[in-house]
């Protein structure tokens, strides 16, 4: 019986620990120049958005990964409440949203805790082209890789 109770209250506290993980969406500048990259969000009434309006950015390392340790300092240059642009300088990445404890399978999906894809559109321009990126199109040009949703800038 005692057995049994120690059972009974391990598996009540097991299931009180969980595991917590973070899918990050970031756009990777792999190009030896500056980038802007410039994005609209959606109004959020109800739950909590995963893009915001205050990215963050790091140099990217040799590997083509975040290199956490040396974050950039950048500055948006748009002044409206639901817009963002940023220079992104070369070889740096700029996280433009999170997701908690829900793995990304496409913009329309159902997320847990109350998360919202509230990006509206996406334009990244570089020395060579311009690229416009609506909500509807997210999944054509972002890609999952290891738990980050990603868009390359390539040289």
């Amino acid at each position: 019986m005692k057995l049994l109770k120690i059972g009974f209250s391990a598996l009540i506290l097991l299931s009180f620990t969980s595991c917590s993980w973070r899918e990050y969406f970031v756009i990777f500048n792999c190009s030896n120049l500056e980038s802007v990259v410039k994005y609209q969000l959606d109004v959020t009434k109800d739950g909590f958005p995963i893009f915001d309006q205050e990215p963050r950015a790091y140099r990217i390392d040799g590997n083509n990964e975040i290199d956490w340790n040396s974050k950039q300092i950048i500055e948006d240059l748009d002044s409206t409440a639901l817009g963002v642009e940023i220079k992104l300088p070369s070889k740096s990445a700029i996280i433009i949203g999170e997701l908690d404890n829900d793995h990304y399978k496409s913009y329309s999906q159902y997320f847990i805790n109350a998360r919202v894809f509230n990006l509206k559109e996406i334009q990244i321009v570089t020395s060579q082209k311009q690229i416009t990126i609506l909500k509807n199109q997210f999944d054509l040009f972002f890609k999952k890789v290891n738990g980050t949703i990603k868009y390359d800038i390539k040289p």
